[in-house]
């Protein structure tokens, strides 16, 4: 569930924790603002939920996915990474690499391919970019992850229908799966 902004105030995360069990949710995807995570820890521990750091692009303070990683490395395995491939692809970071980097700690991907490695860039089909989507899934089953991917494409070209183009990334993960 997310992107979630949250206030570091127990109400405040206690009613989308709340919220996120009463829904069967077991992830919740933010991007916290704060520095301190002590609260966020203990509530994780105590609703029994996994936390992805999601990684929009600078200024986010999670942009690059050193940043994320040590946030995360000293807290138990419930703290993770929500990886949106797509923001670090713009920002020239190659998505294996990172994800190599993460290894163990990857909760969450939002999956894209785009035509260019640009701030400008927008979403093709999987296969048809500069992603390296297959690289992306190779190195996810070489850590044999379970989790959820999500297909992200919003190409404002195709906001009116673009289920043409989804078809076409169910199809090339189908493919890859073989």
């Amino acid at each position: 569930y997310g992107v979630v902004d949250f206030k570091n105030d127990e109400a405040d995360i206690r009613g989308v924790f709340d919220f996120a069990k009463k829904m069967g949710i077991g992830t919740v995807v933010c991007e916290p603002a704060f520095d301190d995570w002590t609260l966020l820890a203990r509530l994780a521990r105590e609703y029994s939920l996994n936390i992805a750091v999601h990684n929009h692009p600078l200024p986010s303070k999670y942009a690059k996915p050193e940043a994320v990683y040590e946030r995360i490395k000293g807290l138990d395995k419930r703290f993770g990474a929500c990886v949106d491939n797509g923001h670090w692809t713009r920002a020239g970071v190659k998505t294996a690499d990172a994800l190599s980097l993460l290894r163990g700690r990857i909760l969450d991907i939002h999956l894209k391919d785009l035509d260019s490695a640009s701030p400008e860039a927008v979403d093709v089909p999987f296969g048809q970019g500069v992603s390296a989507v297959r690289d992306i899934l190779a190195e996810l089953t070489r850590q044999k992850y379970s989790g959820y991917i999500t297909i992200e494409y919003e190409n404002p070209n195709e906001f009116d229908d673009p289920s043409p183009s989804v078809r076409k990334c169910v199809q090339f993960l189908k493919d890859a799966a073989k």
